[in-house]
């Protein structure tokens, strides 16, 4: 295109430029006119030469400005672009008020946008007064060859005004998946410029529906149900059902209708591949599931434009690579790294101990923390994994041992408060890992602070009392607050519809449905442009939802108990967070 449009420019310069009059020296006539010849015959090296001749100032000599113009396009044409360039600004700077400025303008844009300084040529090019249209198309031209978003978006701050550069950004941001779009910039520019939004796919999908399908594929294992009260093989997966489905029933009364499609994938790949060319899961507005092997489902999500929520997602890198997948709970890099703010808020603590668990969630949750508390303030003078069977180990390193502190090399002796925390980064089932950890911490006799997680609760094998007494500190993350009045009334909700009691895979269904329904109600098909700018919200019967960062829960509540109450901490060691009922909280003012 350089080429191609200097010679269009130059046909419009030709035409314009005066031929020498009757009374002027022939010579200088001639070396111009031979200049001329050369340019137009493509010979760029003789033009120049001719034309430099005629560069130097004389009062005989009318063609300085113009030879300096030619000569300048000449350098340009043989690829000396820093001469050119040079012999542009000479000629801008000496002749402000010639009358082919707007011609020396243009090129020098050119030159600057060929040289990758977009900037400067879209400066030369304000400078244009009388070519606006071939200016504008000239910047069209070359932005359209920028390909950083960010490269634009220097640009757009720079010249907030220009049509060429709202227009190219505007088509960037255009090309760049709908959820990874600064919607609020492409609707600026769109009203500011008249530029062209969204696509009419694109307005339909992000507007509000009276109808939303949503798809559940769950191993219901249907052809092996017995039509019994007895426990099925799947339980888990009917109470997660159920809850949803109590959950749903609240949200269509309140709100657009929410519209389910069974598949019982049968924990079977195949089954589940089988869906997969299924027109009714392309059509859906949002994909529970599957259970097991989710990330079957990912690119198929990817590629139709589809949410698919998972309750309880184990694989990091479907949240990390896929925009349109979510998890229900926090993700074990978020428990980690919340129970290192927790360390690292807490000044008083300089050294720690870490025990954690052989599953794969442990050693995320463990990494995570230990990249985070590793500072010249605290330091983990024993990391050690505990396998399952070997659970008394901890017991024996709280009672019995010394240790080698990794940072010093040296061996530290446990003597009594000799430490200042244990971390405990495990969900070993059955809690044994929790119950000997506790039983060395009492046989030791110190005030040695215990952080840890909530599931060792739920397997009911350490009590609440021994919690209490040891001031054990829990990050949690799928907490159902039972104690609450809400989950109350979810619970009776529950039982006269079901005839038992909520399990927690109830609760999670039900509160699950209740955040995700509601998100997909409020703000559509594409909930998550809404959720990253709500923030916290709190849960139903959870404490509550946070996806402004990530499609995985950002909330990880930390607890401690009371007795039978569970209360709210946001520090190891201090400010607890109570919520009090209306009656307890006018007893408090008075």
């Amino acid at each position: 295109m350089g080429v191609r449009r200097s010679f269009i420019i130059l046909i419009y310069l030709l035409a314009s430029l005066p031929l020498l009059s009757q009374e002027v020296e022939v010579n200088y006539q001639q070396e111009y006119l031979k200049g001329k010849d050369f340019f137009r015959q493509g010979r760029f090296g003789l033009a120049q030469d001719t034309f430099e001749k005629l560069t130097i100032e004389n009062e005989d000599n009318p063609f300085v400005i113009y030879s300096s113009f030619y000569y300048s396009l000449c350098a340009y044409q043989q690829g000396y672009m820093a001469l050119a360039r040079d012999m542009l600004l000479q000629v801008k700077t000496r002749y402000p008020d010639w009358n082919q400025i707007d011609e020396v303008n243009y090129w020098l844009a050119i030159i600057y946008f060929e040289n990758g300084q977009p900037e400067r040529a879209i400066k030369a090019s304000q400078d244009i007064i009388g070519m606006e249209s071939e200016a504008e198309q000239m910047q069209r031209y070359y932005l359209q060859q920028i390909n950083g978003l960010d490269t634009m978006m220097v640009l757009l701050d720079s010249f907030p005004e220009s049509y060429p550069v709202a227009e190219q950004t505007a088509w960037l941001i255009g090309q760049q998946n709908l959820l990874e779009r600064d919607l609020d910039l492409l609707d600026s520019l769109s009203r500011q410029f008249d530029l062209p939004f969204l696509t009419e796919k694109e307005k339909e999908d992000l507007m509000p529906k009276d109808l939303y399908k949503i798809s559940i594929l769950f191993p219901f294992l249907s052809g092996e149900l017995k039509p019994d009260l007895g426990t099925k093989v799947n339980q888990f997966v009917l109470d997660l059902y159920q809850g949803i489905m109590l959950a749903a029933d609240t949200l269509n009364k309140t709100g657009s209708t929410l519209e389910f499609t069974l598949f019982d994938t049968q924990r079977d790949t195949s089954v589940v591949k089988e869906f997969l060319t299924d027109n009714r899961l392309r059509e859906s507005d949002l994909i529970m599931g599957p259970l097991f092997y989710p990330e079957m489902i990912s690119q198929f999500a990817y590629d139709n434009r589809i949410n698919v929520l998972h309750p309880y997602l184990k694989e990091q890198q479907l949240i990390d690579s896929n925009s349109y997948f979510f998890t229900y709970s926090a993700l074990p890099r978020t428990v980690g790294k919340k129970a290192a703010e927790l360390v690292l808020a807490d000044t008083t603590l300089r050294t720690g101990i870490m025990f954690y668990g052989e599953s794969e969630r442990d050693s995320i949750m463990a990494i995570q923390f230990r990249d985070a508390v590793d500072s010249s303030l605290f330091q983990l003078v024993l990391s050690k994994k505990i396998l399952i069977g070997s659970e008394r180990e901890a017991l024996e390193v709280l009672t019995t041992g010394t240790v080698v502190n990794k940072i010093e090399m040296e061996e530290i002796e446990l003597t009594r408060d000799s430490i200042d925390l244990i971390y405990i980064a495990s969900n070993n089932p059955g809690g044994s890992v929790y119950a000997n950890i506790l039983t060395g911490v009492e046989a030791r006799g110190d005030s040695i602070p215990v952080l840890g997680s909530r599931n060792y609760i739920e397997d009911n094998v350490i009590s609440k009392r021994v919690l209490e007494n040891l001031g054990v500190t829990m990050t949690t993350y799928d907490l159902i607050n039972t104690t609450d009045s809400s989950f109350m009334e979810f619970s009776d909700r529950y039982l006269a519809r079901y005839g038992v009691l909520p399990s927690k895979f109830a609760s999670v269904g039900y509160d699950m449905m209740m955040y995700f329904g509601s998100s997909l109600q409020k703000y559509g098909k594409y909930f998550q442009l809404g959720l990253r700018k709500e923030g916290f919200r709190p849960g139903y019967i959870s404490y509550g939802f946070d996806y402004s960062d990530s499609n995985s829960n950002g909330v990880v509540p930390v607890i401690r108990w009371d007795g039978e109450k569970m209360i709210f901490v946001d520090r190891l060691k201090e400010k607890e967070i109570v919520e009090e009922t209306d009656e307890e909280t006018e007893q408090h003012e008075k």
